[in-house]
């Protein structure tokens, strides 16, 4: 899912790399890039243009083009985090009513089967409306529709209404958060995460079936998360099907991006300026390359990271549970945006419990799950990691309003 605070230019923005790998991929990126040709083959790929362009017009016109009514609710309903950024999400505006459907042409297949990350996905759409909804003056009642996540939800179905009514606007600093909330990919610094903030992310929640589990480092039940995530991770890239589903929604140059603005992207992976820059400059990587630049990178992360959580609910297939969970995240990510704290989804575990469910398997990981916590009474369904940038963190590419807007 999309999205953290702004940066700080401080020491480990990055895992340390091999030296001879280094000096290999600076020399290829200076031969190309000192050449004629390299230097229109790297504006054309977008090399010295980042989070720039029509597929990043969204985050601006929020800040710079205002809309007014229920239309500045969908400007920031479309910013909001989402699995893989496939924005799975339709609206339709009918006097002082949003009605939101999920997009089931948009799921990420075998990723999750049972939409239960596209339904939070949608939550996180609902936070933004809400947040943005009371610095508008506008007092906002929810109806979620009930229903079980299914296997074989096709087209789109109806999944919340959003009845609106006028008010007197109220000063949300989460609602101000909204255009600079970006998911944070890379090392975070070692710096440790007070108590009190810690108390503080915690009573966010609000729902009787939901609850929020930390780990910190240094803690036991940290490394044994940090070591079953890799292994998640792994099992996810042995898994042909998994790995190609991910995979679709990846935009591989420059040119899709601009034209899909879905997906995620190589300037969102964490990575650092040099190692973007060859790999926008480079035909597009393998699959299975990208796979292990995943893996190696989720070993480098989360074991560093100071913190780890899950967001957990009382019934896994519930769908206004799963959204009650999106909208708890996005209001997670909009609070450390806030306090400067970078945030991540790192959801390999509830994927594949979701995926043994479907094959038939023998449900280990999700009792693994519930040994770790302490009770099978509460599921993991989010997994997310949390600390302070270590460097700068860019948008993700977002579809225009018209794009998700029926008529």
């Amino acid at each position: 899912m999309d999205n953290s605070a702004q940066s700080s230019q401080t020491a480990h923005a990055s895992p340390p790399i091999n030296r001879r790998r280094f000096l290999t991929q600076l020399g290829v990126a200076t031969l190309v890039l000192v050449s004629g040709a390299g230097v229109y083959r790297a504006f054309d790929r977008g090399v010295f243009s980042t989070a720039t362009g029509p597929a990043f017009e969204p985050w601006e016109h929020w800040r710079t083009e205002p809309a007014t009514g229920a239309m500045r609710l969908l400007q920031s309903a479309i910013l909001a985090a989402n699995p893989h950024n496939t924005q799975p999400w339709l609206f339709r505006i009918e006097n002082n009513r949003i009605d939101v459907f999920a997009d089931f042409s948009r799921h990420l297949g075998t990723m999750d089967p049972w939409r239960r990350e596209l339904y939070i996905g949608l939550g996180c759409a609902i936070e933004n409306m809400l947040q943005t909804a009371r610095s508008e003056g506008m007092d906002v009642t929810v109806e979620l529709d009930q229903g079980r996540l299914s296997l074989d939800a096709a087209g789109m179905k109806h999944a919340a209404t959003l009845l609106l009514r006028p008010s007197s606007p109220l000063n949300s600093p989460l609602h101000e958060a909204i255009p600079f909330r970006h998911t944070d990919r890379s090392v975070y610094r070692d710096d440790p995460i007070a108590g009190e903030l810690i108390d503080s992310l915690l009573l966010l929640n609000n729902s009787p079936d939901i609850r929020v589990v930390t780990f910190i480092r240094g803690q036991d039940s940290h490394t044994r998360l940090s070591e079953a995530t890799v292994a998640a991770t792994e099992f996810i890239i042995a898994d042909s099907q998994m790995s190609h589903d991910s995979h679709r929604w990846f935009d591989k140059n420059w040119e899709e991006l601009q034209r899909d603005r879905d997906g995620p992207f190589i300037d969102t992976s964490g990575s650092s300026p040099m190692i973007r820059a060859v790999v926008k400059m480079m035909p597009p990587m393998p699959d299975r390359m990208i796979d292990q630049g995943w893996l190696s990178n989720t070993k480098n992360s989360v074991i560093t990271s100071p913190l780890l959580g899950f967001i957990t609910v009382k019934d896994l297939y519930s769908q206004e549970q799963s959204i009650q969970a999106g909208q708890l995240w996005q209001r997670m990510h909009l609070w450390a945006t806030t306090r400067n704290l970078s945030m991540q989804p790192i959801n390999q575990l509830p994927e594949q419990v979701d995926r043994e469910r479907q094959l038939g398997m023998e449900n280990s990981t999700a009792r693994w799950l519930s040994a770790l916590i302490g009770t099978a009474s509460w599921q993991p369904t989010f997994v997310f990691r949390m600390g302070y940038p270590a460097s700068r963190v860019f948008a993700s590419a977002r579809r225009a309003l018209n794009d998700v807007l029926m008529s």
